[in-house]
């Protein structure tokens, strides 16, 4: 424990560190298994740029159908294969991979760049989780 805090602000700090990993980690598993659900039942089709937003890291909005079902997904233009935000039109194709279990899930960039980040995620919030775990032993042996 600093010899500067109380310990009433050092089990505040314990307590929003708990909530930020069991809040981080239940976003980062849900994004894991939508992951591997996509992995595992993976479709492709071609979907097309309705909307973009390069103000907001350049998000793009992109339309598609399955089963004549029309579903919209979002992504990064880069990462979806465009040559950037800016200069992304509407009406421009894009590759969309999305789940035959559930054609809602889907992704217009690569799955492997996906899963990649949905696994880096898990190591972090693991990592976090070690790193409170040692605040709390600490503060408990104090």
């Amino acid at each position: 424990m600093n010899k500067w805090q109380s310990v009433e602000a050092q089990q505040g700090l314990n307590r929003v560190g708990l909530v930020l990993v069991l809040v981080c980690g239940a976003i980062s598993i849900n994004n894991y298994l939508d992951v591997r659900l996509l992995a595992r039942t993976s479709r492709v089709t071609t979907g097309t740029v309705v909307d973009t937003s390069c103000s907001n890291h350049g998000h793009i909005d992109y339309a598609y159908s399955v089963n004549s079902t029309p579903y919209q997904g979002t992504g990064v233009a880069p990462a979806c294969g465009l040559t950037g935000c800016s200069r992304t039109l509407v009406g421009e194709v894009v590759r969309v991979t999305y789940s035959s279990a559930n054609p809602g899930l889907a992704i217009c960039a690569r799955l492997e760049n996906e899963q990649i980040n949905a696994t880096n995620s898990i190591i972090a919030i693991a990592v976090f989780a070690v790193g409170l775990g040692f605040g709390f032993y600490r503060y408990l042996r104090s």
